[in-house]
């Protein structure tokens, strides 16, 4: 069955008609839940990454809140100073082996080395070598982006956490080893 659209566009009618009622919507198994009236539904809706959230019904908390922030004020603010910060986006071609490279090292990197942060040297070290410069920068800022808006709270915020992937990445430049890496990043980041 498709859904009927609205004259405005690409927004399922019924979707439309929910915009002014209660936050939760209920889907098979899940509600989507629209965050901490961040603009209203219509911009929830409009950025995904700050506005849907699926969570469990019995298990809402707000969004800000589930980030470690006291007030919404503050987690705005934080997200829209973060957001002023977004480096320049590399090429698709190397933000495909950014990727590969995420995809494939992080559980190792995670497992291999004694702290959070030197598993974020490790992998900022590794794109860069794979990648770029450019790359390792803009996939540790969306990194923390995404860790800020994603409404979860074992994942945070920390620019901590993009420092010491930028530091990884400068070692990447200086070295082609992930071996180079891996020392490097357990001797700096040791705890």
């Amino acid at each position: 069955m498709r859904a009927s659209r609205s004259r405005e566009g690409d927004v399922p009618r019924t979707l439309r008609a929910l915009w002014g009622k209660p936050r939760a919507w209920i889907a098979p198994g899940l509600a989507w839940l629209v965050s901490c009236n961040l603009g209203g539904a219509s911009a929830a809706l409009a950025s995904p990454s700050f506005g849907l959230i699926p969570t469990p019904v019995l298990d809402f908390v707000p969004c800000f809140q589930a980030e470690g922030f006291l007030t919404i004020e503050h987690w705005n603010q934080t997200r829209e100073q973060w957001q002023r910060q977004q480096p320049r986006i590399p090429s698709p071609r190397m933000a495909l082996r950014g990727w590969r490279v995420v995809r494939e090292w992080s559980d190792f990197a995670i497992h291999s080395l004694p702290s959070d942060k030197g598993a974020h040297c490790y992998l900022g070290c590794r794109i860069a070598q794979v990648a770029d410069l450019t790359t390792a920068r803009y996939a540790a800022w969306e990194k923390e982006r995404r860790d800020l808006s994603d409404c979860q709270s074992k994942t945070h915020f920390e620019e901590a956490d993009f420092t010491a992937t930028m530091r990884g990445a400068q070692i990447g430049l200086e070295s082609r080893s992930e071996v180079d890496c891996l020392a490097e990043c357990r001797q700096q980041f040791s705890n």
